[in-house]
């Protein structure tokens, strides 16, 4: 059972390369970005890879939509598309934040564009699911997220879960 990033490889480190908005035009590539700014914006580097590795262990499976778009969007999947106080952070992305948070707007588009690109490890060892650190740990998570035979990772600020059924 995996139960911390160690067990997920060697650490990963933020590269100095400018692989920003200006590299992620597409839509494919700006909707990943979107989700782990509005999931992953105050994680450190690899917690912002592994939000978005959840997203291309989906698009690898049968199970979720064919594109990032379609896994992004999908509804009740991401709480940062929920109704809500962080929804309208996240759709303003990245215009209207660009000149409040450019480092974590800019470092949110890194990670999109080198996790679809496969050029930075998965620290989540295939995980499909995750969950806030704090819910998990105060009992009050989903339920999948305790079911025998889920193998869990921690990583920063959330828990990732694979072998969810």
């Amino acid at each position: 059972m995996l139960d911390s990033a160690d067990d997920a490889g060697p650490p990963l480190v933020e590269p100095a390369a400018k692989l920003d908005r200006e590299f992620c035009r597409d839509d494919e590539c700006v909707a990943l970005a979107r989700m782990i700014y509005g999931e992953a914006r105050g994680e450190p580097w690899i917690g912002k890879v592994a939000v978005g590795w959840t997203a291309r262990n989906r698009l690898l499976s049968e199970r979720w939509p064919a594109d990032y778009r379609g896994i992004v969007y999908q509804a009740r999947q991401f709480s940062c598309f929920d109704p809500g106080v962080h929804r309208v952070a996240v759709e303003r992305f990245p215009e209207a934040d660009l000149e409040l948070d450019r480092e974590a707007v800019g470092s949110c588009f890194r990670a999109a564009s080198l996790v679809m690109l496969g050029r930075v490890p998965d620290p989540t060892d295939g995980a499909h699911h995750y969950l806030a650190r704090m819910l998990y740990e105060s009992g009050i998570g989903p339920a999948w997220a305790y079911a025998p035979g889920v193998e869990r990772v921690t990583i920063g600020g959330h828990i990732f879960l694979r072998g969810v059924r």
